[in-house]
């Protein structure tokens, strides 16, 4: 039996994936930063007015110690399920007939007939 391919972007050969990896976008590059955005630190800026004995006023500069920046490792957590397949798959909704043919063309030929067979079979019911 055929192999399927990897993922969609492969399946329809998207211009998108050779466009990203020519630019050093691939797909170690992106696992890479998502592991440092799940390490996420951030530094929080505050500024202050001191004012002297003397009565002079001066701003001031605070900077914290580097915190935790949990929204960032959130939205890297979050990405990181994403990517896994961790959370269930979207329901779509495959109405137009074209991409169908799409889909079905980018299968090995016979994977491509069962599956014919199940849509003929389901659009019977």
């Amino acid at each position: 039996m055929s192999e399927l391919p990897a993922n969609g972007f492969e399946a329809i050969d998207h211009p998108i994936h050779k466009a990203l990896d020519s630019q050093g976008i691939t797909p170690l590059f992106l696992a890479k930063r998502l592991k440092r955005e799940l390490n996420a630190k951030e530094v929080k800026v505050f500024k202050s007015t001191i004012c002297g004995e003397d009565g002079e006023c001066g701003d001031e500069t605070i900077y914290s110690k580097p915190l935790v920046a949990w929204t960032i490792r959130q939205k890297a957590r979050m990405d990181a399920h994403k990517l896994r397949g961790d959370y269930p798959a979207e329901k779509l909704d495959i109405t137009d007939i074209r991409m169908v043919q799409i889909i079905l063309d980018a299968l090995p030929p016979d994977i491509r007939e069962a599956v014919k067979e199940a849509i003929k079979k389901k659009a019977k019911k």
